[in-house]
């Protein structure tokens, strides 16, 4: 039986009658197969995040599980990039660990969950009517991704891979944070990392005139210094849950007499192996 293509709708944009024709012309719109789901989240929140301009965090945003994994998996990666892509922090719906096959989430006849009971466990039935007693993860070689936990600076990109295991991060290093000794952690799933010694990192920076003086070239002397290093990450209930064991440490040493400046710091990952 052929397999029908994937069509994405912005529904959000068209509920607000907002789309341009170029929005068609462009298809930013409306997409078909995966590039196109891609294209259509990523210009998506990309409007919704520029209708309101201050912080904010998109909530209760998922997918839900579908009969066919690798169109759950598919959507769930676009979701993730374009949230990713377009620096928007987010609460994932939703995890119920008493999620099954037969009645999804109990709740709603919804069936969004992050995790499910063990398949695999032949028990009886408890009182919700699900068998087995531990739960397991749905996708979480997607889910499991790395997280800028802090920032010395002023975020300006982010993408991740979870088929390469790929992060590419971009930020203005802040001078000042960095003569109070601030720095910068991205902490990295291990499902995608298990050990440092295989995750490759690459840090360079570039130097750009100083936001107040236009005038500054691009000199070297406006260069900080940058030193990074994997450390391990402190066991916690919360790490050991979402996997993240190792961590990137980046640490910018501008000089005393050197020209005020911005840096920017490109931060690439790949897993080794």
């Amino acid at each position: 039986k052929q397999r029908k293509p994937m069509v994405t709708v912005d529904t959000c944009k068209f509920a607000h009658r907002s789309v341009t024709l170029s929005d068609i012309v462009f298809l930013r719109v409306i997409g078909i197969g995966t590039g196109g789901a891609h294209r259509v989240y990523f210009n998506s929140l990309k409007y919704i995040r520029s209708t309101f301009p201050r912080p904010c965090v998109v909530t209760e945003i998922g997918v839900p599980n579908v009969k066919n994994e690798r169109d759950h998996e598919l959507l769930v990666e676009a979701h993730m990039r374009a949230l990713e892509r377009n620096l928007l922090s987010f609460a994932w719906w939703h995890y119920a660990p008493h999620n099954c096959a037969q009645h999804g989430d109990h709740w709603n006849d919804e069936n969004f969950s992050i995790v499910t009971r063990s398949r695999s466990e032949r028990v009886e039935q408890d009182d919700r009517g699900c068998g087995g007693s531990s739960v397991a993860w749905r996708i979480e070689r997607i889910l499991a991704r790395p997280v800028v936990s802090r920032v010395a600076g002023t975020p300006t990109s982010f993408s991740f891979s979870s088929t390469t295991s790929s992060l590419h991060f971009e930020y203005f290093a802040s001078q000042r944070l960095a003569l109070r000794g601030c720095e910068t952690v991205i902490e990295l799933p291990q499902v995608h990392y298990p050990t440092a010694e295989q995750a490759a990192v690459d840090v360079e920076h570039v130097s750009v005139p100083s936001r107040k003086t236009h005038r500054q070239s691009r000199s070297a002397r406006g260069l900080p210094e940058i030193e990074h290093a994997l450390c391990s990450v402190p066991i916690s209930a919360t790490n050991a849950t979402l996997g993240m064991l190792v961590a990137v440490h980046i640490k910018c040493h501008f000089a005393a007499d050197g020209m005020e400046s911005d840096a920017l710091v490109r931060v690439s990952v790949s897993r080794l192996g």
